[in-house]
């Protein structure tokens, strides 16, 4: 059984590992945010990996879950996608799209579509 559990594990504890820490968006000295992470991203992740493999499809699936889980979490969860000023962090200097009027898309969504990929085939 702990076979079978592993990668689905692993999938939910590096996902955020990678997105947020990694990457650069939180240091870690705020490694006591990572249970909350782990909800945000882990979650996110280990669906877009359970859809693609139930459903038999592959990366171009990935990467459309991941893209939309970003649009939920960054639009909706934390608004900092369609807020120019979300925490202070002058968001507009970084992607912004000035028709559709989205600051960060480009670098917030980025993170989001291969959240899903580090275990795609394991079964």
């Amino acid at each position: 059984m702990w076979h079978r559990l592993k990668p689905a594990l692993s999938l939910i504890l590096l996902a955020p590992l990678i997105a947020e820490y990694l990457l650069g968006s939180l240091s870690f000295k705020q490694l006591v945010l990572f249970p909350i992470m782990v909800l945000m991203y882990g979650a996110g992740a280990l669906f877009v990996r359970e859809m693609t493999r139930r459903t038999n499809r592959g990366w171009p699936t990935i990467i459309l879950l991941g893209l939309a889980y970003g649009v939920i979490e960054e639009g909706l969860a934390t608004q900092s996608l369609f807020n120019p000023h979300y925490l202070g962090l002058r968001l507009l200097d970084y992607g912004f799209i000035p028709t559709l009027g989205i600051g960060a898309a480009v670098d917030g969504l980025r993170r989001h579509a291969p959240c899903g990929v580090e275990h795609r085939g394991a079964n």
